[in-house]
């Protein structure tokens, strides 16, 4: 399943250094994701090259690798760099 995912101002501006979970991209993803409908899950993970759904059990249940401009993104944001809003997309599969 292919989605876009827009980073907002508010999505850096509120986003956590150094957090799987609450960084700019943790925060776009999750509300898109929402916005869909389409998925459950309980936890979203933005990791270094990976966006990673996990049911209330923990397990994997989605994944999609990070383009090579979101993966930049992150590090910059997580060395307190200058980042800017920006959009990339992703192609969610089932993580077995």
């Amino acid at each position: 399943m292919k989605i876009k995912i827009t980073v907002t101002q508010e999505d850096i501006d509120k986003g956590v250094r150094k957090s799987e979970c609450r960084c700019p991209i943790a925060r776009a993803s999750r509300r898109k994701l929402r916005e869909a409908r389409q998925l459950r899950f309980h936890r979203l993970e933005a990791q270094r090259d990976e966006i990673v759904l996990r049911g209330k059990d923990q397990i994997r249940t989605f994944k999609a690798y990070l383009p090579v401009r979101a993966q930049r993104f992150i590090w910059r944001f997580d060395d307190s760099d200058p980042v800017k809003p920006f959009s990339f997309q992703i192609n969610l599969l089932p993580a077995f």
